[in-house]
């Protein structure tokens, strides 16, 4: 009787354990997009900050900064997500 109280306890602490949701595609999906819009939120600031002290605001500056902005976002975002 013992044996089998055992084995029924075993199994269903087989079914209880904790399950890692950050595996999961559609958190994954979620958290990319997390980081994508940190990622964005937080360059713009700096890129706005440098607009506040006078920089960027020439014509060929303010696209090439622009370009700047969409490829450090991506790069920080690929970070953010590596290190989730």
């Amino acid at each position: 009787m013992a044996a089998k109280i055992s084995r029924f306890m075993s199994r269903l602490g087989d079914k209880l354990a904790p399950v890692s949701f950050k595996n999961q595609w559609p958190i994954q999906i979620m958290l990319a997009g997390f980081a994508f819009a940190l990622s964005f939120h937080l360059v713009h600031g700096l890129r706005h900050l440098l607009w506040d002290l006078g920089f960027g605001f020439e014509g060929a500056r303010l696209h090439t900064y622009a370009l700047w902005e969409v490829w450090l976002v991506f790069v920080v975002s690929v970070v953010a997500i590596v290190l989730i």
